[in-house]
């Protein structure tokens, strides 16, 4: 889950959004921030509660930085393998499974 937790930082990338993408005018949005802020808040806390990760959406390198982070390791919890195991031909597999079987 991505969010903002600081309703100033949420009115300022609304803004900038409509600066960058004219077709998202930013007066729509902020006639109903506050509807905004509430749902924004209410999903982020049910998030929390759910034991769902949260991603600060402040910079996109850092947003995309700490997605990949947080990626590869629910990845690897689950991941017994080797690099070489990975990797490997499928002739390297098949000689490493008959070691295996001898």
């Amino acid at each position: 889950m991505l969010g903002l937790l600081k309703r100033k930082h949420l009115q300022q990338r609304i803004k900038k959004r409509s600066t960058n993408v004219p077709d998202r005018g930013a007066k729509h949005y902020m006639e109903h921030f506050d509807e905004i802020w509430k749902l924004q808040s209410y999903l982020l806390s049910e998030a929390d509660r759910a034991n769902i990760h949260i991603t600060l959406n402040e910079s996109r390198d850092k947003t995309f930085a700490e997605i990949m982070r947080y990626t590869i390791s629910r990845l690897a919890e689950d991941f017994d393998s080797t690099p070489e195991k990975v990797f490997e031909t499928p002739a390297e597999a098949k000689k490493r499974a008959k070691k295996h079987t001898s």
